[in-house]
C-alpha cells in the first residue's frame, strides 16, 4: 500500500514525536516499551485550548501518520474536541491504513480516552 501524498508530508514531520515535559495531560494505550502502544501528551491553557500536542508509538510509518494526523488537528482547538474522537473518527481523518495496521487506530483512540490531567 502506497501513503497518500499528504500522509508522505505527514511521515516526515517530526515536530509531534517524542514526549512533552510540560505537559498538563497524558493518555496511554497498550504497553509502552512492551508491545504496541500510544502515548499523547498535552499542554492544555487556562482556556482549555490545547497549545501542544504530541505523541509516542511504536514508531512504524503508519503510526507517525496517525500521531502526526491527530497532533495536528486537536492543537489549537478547545480539549473538548477530544470528547468525540473514537477508532471511526480517526479512521476518517487518517484514511485507509494497510492491512494489518488497524490496531494502531484503536490504540490512538484509546489514549484519547485515557486522557488525565497530570501534575508536573
Amino acid at each position: 500500500m502506497h501513503f497518500s501524498r499528504q500522509a508522505q508530508v505527514l511521515l516526515q514531520d517530526g515536530s509531534y514525536i517524542g514526549n512533552l515535559s510540560v505537559a498538563t495531560h497524558y493518555g496511554v494505550a497498550g504497553s509502552p516499551g512492551g508491545g504496541p502502544y500510544f502515548e499523547l501528551w498535552l499542554l492544555v491553557g487556562e482556556d482549555d485550548v490545547i497549545a501542544r500536542a504530541k505523541f509516542a508509538s511504536v514508531g512504524c510509518p503508519t503510526s507517525r501518520v496517525i500521531g502526526n494526523t491527530l497532533c495536528r488537528i486537536i492543537e489549537t482547538r478547545n480539549q473538548s474536541i477530544l470528547d468525540n474522537f473514537d477508532t471511526e473518527t480517526l479512521t476518517t481523518l487518517v484514511g485507509c491504513v494497510p492491512e494489518g495496521k488497524e490496531h494502531l487506530l484503536t490504540l490512538a483512540a484509546q489514549a484519547i480516552r485515557s486522557i488525565e490531567e497530570i501534575d508536573n
